[in-house]
């Protein structure tokens, strides 16, 4: 089991769009669910949340979109009895209107309590990857969640085995544009410069990556591992203006019995080209990424 509960409480009223209740439309293979509810967003001390309840009765099911900080990326949850007969681990495409381009990733499968069975995704986009030959240019902005292609969206469909479930959202550009706030935000937590960030040339470069990396693949808590448990695990580290690691926080995406992310020693012994302000001078700031914790 990777993920086995959910906590979905105190979640702020905040009404980003009115949303009529409605039953799913489903066949053999399609199942439609209508809100049920409007956007909910929790600004929570470790991350930001949207949720947003689809369907009634026995179909009632959770959507519901996370992040830690500023990112193009957002983790992303589906749970509900639609989803009973799809795997984790297996391709699954994520749609989000009619002639779009999949993004297909392979999800975990997990638990969300009161609402069943769930489909895990540790780091999504609403747009396919780029080729693998651009993903190591350097960010020359503060990562933001994309408003445009999240004004095109109409809903959020996941494909999987000839199986589709749609979850009807409407445009997701303001949500997003909640949950861009509310990202920002964390920078004050961190001790970062805010005003900085919106106007900087270059975000921190990890120039050792992959010696690192490989430290922490070689480091999944035997624990764990003897137990075959799996999870997802968030890493934020603060970067000063030499490009040393000042901070490492690492965060449990997915609940776990035992795992624990090590990942926080290893990363002492990162190297980082530094961000760069407006005027191209050295800047404190951070980086991100997920750790997906799967046996084999």
């Amino acid at each position: 089991m990777v993920a086995r509960n959910f906590i979905v409480a105190g979640l702020a009223a905040f009404a980003l769009s009115s949303g009529l209740t409605a039953p799913a439309i489903a066949d053999d293979k399609v199942t439609v669910l209508k809100p049920a509810t409007p956007w909910n967003v929790d600004y929570g001390e470790e991350k930001c949340r949207l949720a947003r309840i689809f369907g009634e009765g026995d179909s009632r099911s959770l959507l519901f979109i996370e992040q830690w900080g500023p990112d193009a990326k957002f983790g992303f949850t589906v749970a509900g009895p639609a989803l009973r007969r799809f795997k984790g681990r297996r391709p699954t495409a994520l749609v989000t209107y009619d002639g779009a381009a999949p993004t297909s990733a392979e999800p975990f499968r997990g638990e969300v309590e009161e609402f069943g069975p769930a489909i895990v995704y540790a780091s999504m986009a609403l747009v396919p990857e780029p080729e693998a030959d651009s993903l190591d240019k350097v960010a020359t902005q503060l990562p933001q969640l994309e408003l445009e292609q999240a004004a095109r969206s109409r809903f959020v469909a996941l494909e999987q085995g000839g199986r589709t479930v749609k979850f009807m959202t409407g445009p997701l550009d303001q949500a997003f544009e909640v949950l861009n706030q509310c990202s920002e935000q964390r920078l004050n937590e961190w001790g970062l410069d805010i005003e900085k960030h919106r106007t900087l040339t270059r975000m921190p470069f990890w120039t050792n990556q992959q010696e690192i990396v490989d430290r922490i693949v070689k480091t999944y808590p035997q624990r764990a591992l003897r137990a075959g448990e799996s999870a997802i695990a968030r890493l934020r580290v603060n970067v000063n203006e030499k490009g040393q690691v000042t901070e490492c926080v690492t965060l449990k995406a997915t609940d776990t019995n035992i795992l624990n992310s090590p990942a926080c020693r290893q990363m002492q012994k990162a190297e980082f080209e530094p961000a760069l302000d407006s005027e191209g001078k050295p800047m404190a700031s951070f980086y991100q990424t997920s750790i997906i914790y799967r046996i084999g």
